[in-house]
């Protein structure tokens, strides 16, 4: 009796349809370009010079920090450098948040805000 339900079982199962494929046309997101990384800061040296009371006139218990007007300049730019970084990076996040369509230029190292 095992060996009739064994082999009649196959035989009560309805036959495999036949399966309809189609292509569907997707819109495809649209791309980033890659950008390259933001230039690296670029700081210049600063010579220092501390006055001690010992270099100075008086005696006093003060230690001075002093700079000379091209240090004070290399100074300005360095901040400047900095701040040039911060926007380049700042550009960059809104511009992957798509905050900023998909052909927004850099900043440019002249623009100001």
């Amino acid at each position: 009796m095992l060996a009739l339900v064994l082999l009649s079982a196959c035989s009560a199962v309805p036959p495999v349809l036949s399966v309809l494929t189609t292509a569907l046309q997707m819109d495809r997101p649209e791309e980033r370009p890659p950008l390259p990384n933001p230039r690296p800061i670029e700081q210049r040296e600063l010579r220092w010079k501390v006055l001690t009371p010992e270099t100075l006139p008086k005696n006093d218990d003060w230690v001075y920090f002093g700079i000379t007007p091209r240090d004070y300049e290399d100074l300005s730019l360095n901040q400047a450098e900095v701040l040039r970084f911060v926007r380049e990076v700042m550009w960059r996040l809104r511009y992957y948040r798509n905050e900023l369509p998909p052909d927004a230029a850099p900043p440019d190292k002249t623009e100001d805000r």
